[in-house]
């Protein structure tokens, strides 16, 4: 049996010509709503805190996703691309339902401490780029494919 489920990533907004992680209550909390609006639903399965922020503390983040779960509007709390000591605070908060990071034959990195910390805490892993970002899967013949654009890395 597979189960469909909704997941959405919280706020990246654009400034200038560098992307900033809103990762502090107001910018979660707008982009929540939002997205409940949008979709039309009155929940999202997996928030999703796309990055961690370097400028707001992983335990704030979480707490506000947690508000969220806790009024019903979402069921699970979701981190992409942490580190294993993250991964700890953010559980430490409110339960961490599983974990976004690339995972394939060329990146291997996850399974020195990341892996080992979900399967201690008992957080799913959503493998991103399993395929080598297209490369082991045949669409890239060699490097000079002038197919690929700046936004496919």
């Amino acid at each position: 049996m597979v189960k469909v489920g909704m997941d959405t990533r919280c706020p990246v907004e654009k400034t200038g010509t560098s992307w900033v992680n809103r990762a502090d209550r107001e910018g979660l909390s707008n982009d929540i709503e939002y997205a409940l609006e949008q979709l039309g639903v009155d929940y999202i399965d997996i928030l999703v805190l796309c990055r961690v922020s370097p400028t707001v503390p992983i335990e704030e983040s979480v707490n506000t996703l947690k508000s969220f779960v806790d009024a019903g509007k979402a069921r699970y709390i979701g981190l992409s691309e942490a580190s294993a000591a993250t991964i700890r605070r953010a559980n430490a908060v409110a339960p961490i339902y599983c974990i976004e990071q690339e995972w394939s034959i060329w990146s291997r990195d996850i399974e020195e401490t990341i892996l080992p910390t979900c399967r201690e805490l008992g957080i799913k892993i959503v493998a991103y780029s399993p395929l080598g970002r297209g490369f082991l899967a045949g669409q890239i013949k060699d490097l000079q494919d002038n197919s690929l654009d700046d936004q496919d890395w």
